[in-house]
């Protein structure tokens, strides 16, 4: 689609949004001309595998919110539930909005805890 002589609002929109990249290409069959090229990429674009989030995860003290690596890549949220499973990284979620933030699992640590303490599925 053309979106430069068809629909310049469109094209705008997709020029100011984070998550779109636009990129000039010459047109294949005309050189002279430039074509606009719009490409969806997530907000951690080099997180493309198990590794790749794990390193992610770990270069992030403060942690990462899930919603940002959903779209990473496909089966992420199966890579991060098996790391969560693991042990591999924290997952700490938020009951009044609903977010859940992952952080890196750091040194092992003993606490004492007082009180009843269980695990939730």
């Amino acid at each position: 689609i053309d979106l430069d002589e068809i629909d310049d609002d469109v094209a705008r929109l997709l020029e100011k949004n984070p998550k779109i990249s636009v990129e000039q290409v010459p047109d294949p069959e005309n050189p002279q001309i430039m074509l606009s090229t719009y490409t969806y990429q997530s907000k951690f674009n080099l997180v493309r595998n198990h590794t790749t989030l794990l390193a992610q995860i770990n270069r992030s003290k403060n942690g990462v919110d899930q919603k940002d690596l959903n779209d990473c890549y496909d089966g992420v949220e199966i890579d991060i539930r098996d790391l969560v499973t693991a042990g591999g990284i924290i997952s700490v979620n938020n009951s009044e909005d609903k977010t859940t933030v992952l952080f890196p699992r750091g040194e092992t640590f003993l606490v004492e805890l007082d009180g009843i303490i269980t695990v939730g599925e």
